[in-house]
């Protein structure tokens, strides 16, 4: 990992993108929900519903919960009877699902590096990661480790912002560079982390490259389904047995 890593717009070393990263999240977690409604006009959450539509989760199956953040992806899967282990990098993150399921025994947790997650190999019925990769210091490095995780025949599910069909895409880069700093400047007094933040999606790799990362984790049957015009995209794959 000597190369350098995008942190938005800038080329960093990899330990400083891993030190930037969590101080965004260190800083955005006070506002964290508020922010994400705000910003996505509610929208996010219908996203994440439909992403965990789309895995199938089944009653009694244990799922792994990466960038779990606040815990709306877990909070979903624990309403289909899942067991869930919610992982975060970030500890001012995994505090609010923490405090989210506090009574609740079904959620586990575990602060971890998505490059080297502490789980065994085939721990897991499937593994899900909303709105974490493109923050990752090592984005391929982090499917493989959540291939690993996974049983034969499980799946992995992805969701992450992608780029929108052309027709939008102005009116989309001129929201990411414009609009999200001013919110996060009005909402929560932190106009870097925001503009961190649109600048990552624009940064982030197409749904191709993404895909591609899946198959060279082993996962078949690899597919995307856009959302909102393109801007966020369901990626899923299957372990092989």
């Amino acid at each position: 990992m000597a190369e350098k890593r995008a942190f938005g717009f800038a080329a960093v070393p990899p330990k400083r993108h891993e030190q930037g990263v969590a101080g965004v999240f260190a800083d955005a977690a006070p506002h964290y929900d508020l922010c994400n409604d705000v910003l996505s006009g509610g929208l996010h959450r219908l996203w994440k519903r439909f992403f965990v539509a789309h895995a199938r989760p089944r009653p009694d199956e244990h799922w792994l919960d990466l960038a779990c953040g606040s815990g709306d992806v877990a909070a979903l899967l624990r309403r289909r009877g899942c067991e869930v282990t919610a992982a975060d990098a970030s500890e001012p993150m995994l505090a609010l699902a923490r405090a989210r399921f506090a009574s609740d025994p079904g959620v586990a947790y575990a602060r971890c590096r998505a490059e080297d997650l502490p789980f065994a190999a085939g721990a897991f019925d499937g593994a899900a990661c909303a709105f974490g990769l493109r923050n990752f210091t090592d984005p391929p490095a982090a499917v493989a480790e959540l291939a690993r995780v996974l049983r034969p025949g499980a799946p992995l599910l992805i969701l992450e912002f992608s780029q929108p069909w052309p027709w939008l895409r102005p009116a989309h880069r001129r929201y990411l560079l414009e609009g999200l700093p001013s919110i996060g400047a009005a909402l929560a007094d932190d106009e870097a982390s925001y503009r961190y933040l649109g600048e990552s999606i624009l940064a982030h790799p197409p749904a191709e490259e993404v895909a591609a990362w899946l198959r060279e984790a082993g996962l078949a049957e690899v597919s995307w389904l856009k959302l909102a015009g393109g801007i966020v995209a369901v990626h899923r794959g299957w372990k092989l047995g």
